[in-house]
């Protein structure tokens, strides 16, 4: 599954130019099984601008914001949910955890599954 709105990219893409080794990415993946989302879209406000304050907490997402099924589950550990939060401090670099260029527009074929 693609972008789902303007300026949107997947998560592992993003923090894949941050990460400093192959086991920081294999912790930040499994965060983000265990939460099931794919895409920055996934993880932020619906105004497209900041974290979704629920994705920094150690209790599973029990939503869901794709539509795909979700990447299937991990066991997380706590070093796991340290490597995510840095991550997110990479992706939302602010101090209040905001993008540096907010989403866009949501893109028509997927307006109806936030």
């Amino acid at each position: 599954m693609g972008p789902k709105r303007e300026n949107d990219t997947a998560i592992m893409e993003k923090v894949s130019m941050q990460l400093e080794t192959i086991s920081h990415w294999k912790a930040v993946n499994r965060v983000r099984m265990f939460h099931k989302v794919v895409n920055i879209s996934d993880i932020t406000s619906a105004d497209g601008k900041a974290l979704d304050q629920v994705f920094l907490a150690g209790n599973q997402f029990l939503g869901t914001r794709n539509n795909n099924g979700g990447p299937a589950k991990h066991h997380i550990s706590p070093s796991d949910y340290t490597q995510w939060r840095k991550a997110m401090e990479y992706i939302f670099t602010s101090n209040n955890l905001t993008l540096q260029t907010p989403l866009g527009q949501w893109k028509p074929s997927e307006v109806r599954y936030w």
